[in-house]
């Protein structure tokens, strides 16, 4: 069963495409860490330590998340040419199957 995200997960995951959130920064954000949490649990957000300091931890888009919001994984999105595809209307997790070619 697919899952629909809500404004605040569609808004924390734009965020995590912008860059890494740090934990303790989500207070000055649009969204608690609520929205963060859920993408994480659905896979579409990691935690991970700063690249700069390893005991300083933060939210960041996981693969899925990309494939989430265009269908394409990151590495996917950069071997395109310069225009990227658009985001698709409706975000949801798992992706919708594509309806199958009949074989005739």
């Amino acid at each position: 069963m697919s899952h629909i995200l809500n404004p605040l997960e569609r808004s924390a995951l734009t965020a995590l495409r912008d860059g890494w959130i740090a934990t303790n920064a989500v207070s000055g954000l649009r969204f608690s860490r609520r929205p963060l949490e859920s993408l994480r649990t659905m896979g579409l957000a990691i935690v991970t330590p700063s690249g700069r300091n390893d005991r300083q931890f933060g939210y960041a888009i996981a693969a899925d998340g990309w494939r989430c919001i265009y269908g394409f994984t990151r590495e996917q999105l950069d071997s395109f040419p310069d225009t990227a595809p658009a985001p698709f209307r409706v975000w949801q997790w798992p992706l919708a199957e594509l309806p199958r070619a009949s074989a005739a």
